[in-house]
Parts: C-alpha cells; structure tokens; sequence
C-alpha cells in the first residue's frame, strides 16, 4: 500500500500487496484505520459462494443506520434495500469488488476508486465519494462528480437487473436435475460436486416422513444415478421469496414406470437448506430408491 501525502493534494492510497511509508508522507492512524476498515468491507466481495456471511459482518460494523446510497438521478437507497440488493443480485450472481485507490480527502471524506465485475463485464471503475457519521461510520456514498454518479447510478441499476439469489438457486437446481440425464452417462464425481455446491452443509432433506442429511442425500442420489436412472421432464418455478417448487420424474431399467417427484425446497444465502415433498404429492421416490440400491 503506497500512502502520498502533501499540504498541496488529499492524502492518496494506492491499494497493492505491500504497504511502504516514505519518511515525508504518513497518514494519521484515524486515516490508515479508515482505509483498513474499507478494505476489508470491499475485500468480502470476492465472488465466493460464502461471501455474504463474511459481508454481511463487515456491513453492519461499517455501515451507519441512516445509510444512504445516491444512485444517478438523486435516487436513493437506504441501508436495509442497499444490503438486500448486494446479497440477491450483487453477490448471488459472483459480482466481485476491486478496490484500486483510497483517496483521503481534506473534507473528512473519502474517495474509493472500484473495479466491480459484474457477469459479462470487463470491469466497471468508478470513483465513490464516502461520508461519515460522527461515530466513524458510513452514513452516504455515491459519485465523486457528475460524471462517476452517471456510472456508478448505472453499474447499480445492472446489479438490480440481475437474477435474484432465489433464482440463481432455481436455475442451478434445475442445471443439476437436468445433469442427470439418460445420454451421455452422468460423471458420479461431478455429480457429488454438484450437490455440494447447490446444498448448505447442514441442510435437512425430508424424505419418508424423516428428517435426512446431506450424505444421506449425495449417497442415496449417487448410488440411484449409478444404476442407471436418470431424470426427464424438468420443471422449476420460484414461488416465494426464498422457495422453489421443483417437478420432474425418475426413469431408469429397476423402475416400473416413470416415478414422479414434486418437492419444495428453501435456499438461505445461496444454497438449498430445506427440501420437502410438495402438498398433494406422494413422496415415493425414497421407497423405490431403497429398493434400487437393495439391488446392487
């Protein structure tokens, strides 16, 4: 982190790997505490798939409760709305925040100079004007001047366009059903991938009026797809905020006929946490899975 600092210019950050402090420019702790704060709120959005549970932290420490966000046009968005729209668009979708420069005003502000990668970006800069409240907190941000408010107002109105996280969750949901397929045969490691990926850890699937877990799930699932099933038929529709309604049917040489699945599942931050069999429907799927793998 190179820090330049004269009685001509604001004291200027440029963000790198290294921090080197020349003898004739250092900034004051409360300004080397700022920018350090800033850096680590910026640095959660990486793009992980955890990434809201290391932002959401850094945003409630650093974020004031009268937060407001300019966008173009002298729209505004609070604080609740602000992390509502970094969590179902920005982080859901693998936006990524760069920061690139910390600029150290003589008004008591700040300009961060950020790179965001949205999906089919190169990479969108722009200067943000940062405010404080009395307690040190961040109380508004928006452009440094007319020109970095049109961009900046624009890079927000394309993160709201985005798919919300319930529907990024849907459309991976329905991308793992259709994986499994009759042709070409389904790969058993990355099918276990997968899973891992589209489900919480500790998410409960219920399945014959009992409360299973994710092995439980990734074994019974690998060893039905490894006899040969396969899945057709797809249907996912978001029907609530953080709820999917998923509908298709099993095939495969130990069944019968077309076994029909119609479940429910609730995604929290990203990932399936709670999956049920839909009101009205038999849950027969376990049933002809247990005989499947009694079979092998």
């Amino acid at each position: 982190m190179v820090v330049k600092n004269d009685n001509a210019s604001p004291a200027y950050i440029n963000v790198s790997s290294s921090t080197k402090v020349s003898n004739t420019s250092v900034e004051s702790s409360a300004e080397q505490i700022r920018a350090k704060q800033i850096t680590e709120y910026l640095a959660t959005l990486d793009g992980s798939p955890d990434a809201f549970e290391k932002y959401e932290v850094q945003a409630y420490r650093l974020l004031h409760p009268d937060l407001v966000v300019e966008s173009e046009g002298g729209k505004e968005i609070r604080l609740d709305a602000f992390i509502t729209l970094v969590r179902e668009n920005y982080i859901a979708n693998g936006c990524i925040a760069e920061v690139q420069a910390i600029q150290h005003n003589q008004d008591d502000t700040i300009t961060v100079t950020i790179k965001n990668y949205l999906p089919g970006e190169e990479g969108d800069v722009t200067r943000q004007l940062i405010h404080f409240a009395d307690d040190g907190r961040i109380v508004r941000v928006e452009g440094e001047d007319t020109s970095n408010k049109h961009k900046f107002g624009s890079m927000l109105d394309r993160v709201a366009a985005l798919p919300t996280e319930v529907e990024v969750v849907a459309k991976k949901y329905k991308d793992f059903l259709e994986y499994v397929k009759k042709d070409p045969p389904t790969d058993s490691s990355r099918l276990q991938s997968i899973i891992g990926d589209l489900y919480d850890s500790n998410a409960i699937i219920v399945a014959d009026g009992r409360n299973e877990n994710l092995d439980y799930f990734k074994f019974t699932i690998g060893e039905v797809v490894a006899a040969g099933s396969y899945t057709r038929d797809v249907k996912v529709k978001v029907i609530g905020q953080n709820t999917i309604y998923i509908d298709f049917c099993v095939d495969g040489p130990f069944f019968e006929k077309s076994i029909p699945v119609r479940r429910v599942v609730t995604e929290r931050n990203g990932k399936v946490v709670y999956s049920r069999v839909a009101e009205n429907s038999e849950d027969s799927f376990p049933v002809y899975a247990k005989r499947i793998i009694g079979k092998k």
